[in-house]
């Protein structure tokens, strides 16, 4: 699988294998010209339930998100608003893959697949495509996350336009499958058209997956730099969850460098954005990697110091280790 942002009435966001998801909603629709005054209230409606989603999702709240992408989807097919039920469609999948509910997201974008294709709306069919890809790889089909995929890049190509995003999904593709060169080569690509188009997140996100790679290769020093690129990018987006990334894969080449104290620094540093992000599981990750930095110091006051500290997160009584 995230950080999100609003462009042209669509509903973004950043994937991060993790992160993976994205929105895309029904801001902005209008009315049909001459449509009578009911449809028109009721396409109104369906928007309302569509900002009412984006913002719960932007909270993270999927649940409440879900419940008002749901309320537009059937207000939307009561009206056969087939462009608006698109959408819907493309969004609901995209909440509940941020939800971690993979499976029943590739059922709601299915029938978005289907739906853009009985409708000839080339755009949302490549955008489904794409989505139908992050559930498909997230779920572990990983032979039909690349057929989505390539379904979706190609619709782009006869569009005329390449997609930075998707390229970064075929790259994590192939990086799940370690297929390093194929992913390196994709996320090279991803990285051009990111730049070009000014996509601050997606760029970061290129550069991030680079760096994994150059890391796989053992290539450190190249890695290490990507990291540090994508980290300023990050910093200026505001964006925790990949601030902590970052610092966690720059932390990892250095304590395999046996540099351990600049290791243990990174490390900490990524348990505290983490921590207060709200996201406990990285944190301990990160705390874990301060307390084996400091053993492979020797320093034992400072391995029972941040063990106190992780039993504290933990939940668990304080003692000793």
């Amino acid at each position: 699988m995230d950080v999100r942002r609003i462009m042209s009435g669509r509903w973004l966001s950043v994937l991060s294998l993790t992160a993976l998801t994205s929105l895309s909603g029904c801001l902005g629709q209008r009315p049909a010209v001459g449509a009578r005054p009911e449809r028109s209230f009721m396409e109104s409606k369906a928007a309302e339930a569509g900002k009412r989603a984006l913002s719960a999702y932007e909270a993270g709240d999927y649940r409440k998100s879900l419940s008002y992408s749901m309320e537009s989807l059937r207000i939307n097919r009561s009206i056969d608003n087939r462009p608006g039920e698109l959408l819907d469609l493309i969004n609901i999948g995209r909440i509940l893959i941020s939800a971690g509910d993979y499976e029943r997201a590739r059922l709601y974008i299915s029938d978005a697949v289907r739906l853009a294709i009985s409708s000839g709306d080339s755009d949302r069919l490549s955008e489904a495509y794409a989505t139908q890809a992050k559930a498909d790889l997230l779920s572990g089909s990983v032979s039909s996350a690349i057929d989505s995929i390539e379904e979706a890049l190609s619709i782009d190509e006869k569009l005329g336009r390449i997609s930075g995003e998707r390229l970064n999904i075929k790259g994590m593709i192939y990086l799940r499958e370690e297929m390093l060169p194929e992913a390196s080569e994709a996320f090279e690509e991803a990285l051009k058209a990111n730049r070009s188009d000014g996509n601050g997140i997606e760029t970061a996100n290129s550069i991030r997956a680079l760096a994994k790679i150059r890391w796989k290769e053992r290539k450190g020093r190249e890695a290490l730099n990507l990291y540090r690129d994508a980290y300023e990018i990050d910093k200026v987006l505001g964006d925790s969850g990949k601030i902590a990334l970052d610092l966690l894969g720059m932390a990892d080449i250095y304590f395999w460098d046996k540099d351990f104290r600049e290791a243990a620094f990174l490390y900490e540093r990524s348990y505290i954005v983490s921590l207060n992000a709200g996201d406990r599981a990285r944190a301990l990750k990160s705390l874990e990697m301060v307390i084996e930095s400091y053993r492979a110091l020797a320093d034992e006051a400072k391995v029972i110091y941040y063990t106190r500290m992780r039993q504290g997160l933990r939940g668990e009584s304080v003692g000793g280790e």
